[in-house]
């Protein structure tokens, strides 16, 4: 994830020392962005992203060749268009606090920023979850094995080409515990035909288990993210995660005209009484194909 300072906030601190940090601190805290279809709008001279949802079309079948015995088939293409807004934040620290804070106190209040900023483009990703086309799962019933099964079985049967090795499922914390306590459940034990270690899995506790170079679980060869930006549903009663496909052709798009940057106020009043330092970042988020994912709307 890009970010970038225009700031004088070197005066406290080495100034590449502070954007290497900022860099840093984005890339642990943002998810969902690093899944979309992103576009980069910086000199576009529009605030806006135009995506293509396409027909999925089918391969052709043994002996369709020329023209006799091919079943023709429909192509439609439709743009849907998101619009990056912008989205601020300010902090006061004042006089006294600045002349006695050591220089990484202000990095913990950068990462804090960061973190912040971040989580705005997680939670209004996260939301386009439940709008998806179809789902799995229960109001009030906890996930279980059973549940990511079902998803990502609809998932390859409607998209068996581009689902293969660029799925994903992002699940809330709440949904990752239920499916914790089912490792530890003495009264009904294990799930039926599920095993310790495929229960583990999920937990990433499999060495070599990483997207975006976070530590994931897995289920199949499917990584799991825990997101804690998962939004509810149902009035509150559940969370709505979703298996989805990522990147460029999958279920999400993201227009950005500028990641997060955190710069110093240059305002003289606030020189006088201390120091305001200004964060933001504009983007837009749009569902490209609800097809393209299937949200599991589970117990909270």
């Amino acid at each position: 994830m890009a970010v970038t300072t225009t700031t004088t906030v070197g005066s406290q601190i080495n100034s590449e020392v502070l954007v290497d940090y900022i860099q840093d601190s984005a890339r642990n805290h943002a998810v969902m962005l690093p899944l979309a279809h992103a576009q980069e709008l910086g000199g576009s001279n529009s605030a806006s992203a135009s995506f293509a949802k396409v027909t999925a079309l089918t391969a052709p079948a043994a002996g369709d060749q020329g023209t006799t015995g091919i079943t023709a088939q429909a192509f439609t293409l439709t743009d849907v268009v998101a619009t990056a807004a912008p989205y601020e934040m300010a902090v006061d620290v004042s006089k006294q606090a600045l002349r006695t804070m050591r220089p990484a106190a202000l990095m913990h209040l950068v990462d804090e920023m960061i973190y912040q900023l971040a989580n705005k483009i997680d939670a209004a990703g996260a939301a386009l979850f439940a709008g998806l086309d179809a789902g799995v799962g229960s109001s009030g019933v906890n996930i279980t094995p059973d549940v990511l099964n079902a998803a990502a079985i609809a998932l390859h049967t409607s998209h068996p080409a581009r689902s293969a090795g660029r799925t994903v499922i992002c699940l809330h914390q709440m949904q990752i515990g239920d499916l914790r306590n089912l490792l530890f459940d003495a009264t009904n034990g294990l799930p039926p035909g599920y095993s310790r270690q495929d229960l583990m899995d999920i937990f990433g506790t499999t060495p070599g288990h990483s997207l975006l170079g976070l530590n994931v679980g897995r289920w199949g060869d499917i990584p799991i993210l825990q997101m804690a930006q998962v939004a509810t549903a149902n009035a509150g009663a559940d969370r709505a995660g979703a298996m989805f496909i990522f990147g460029e052709g999958g279920a999400f798009g993201c227009a950005v005209l500028w990641h997060p940057e955190i710069e110093e106020a240059s305002l003289a009043a606030a020189r006088i009484s201390g120091k305001t330092y200004l964060g933001d970042v504009s983007f837009g988020w749009i569902e490209i194909d609800g097809t393209k994912g299937q949200k599991i709307v589970t117990d909270a």
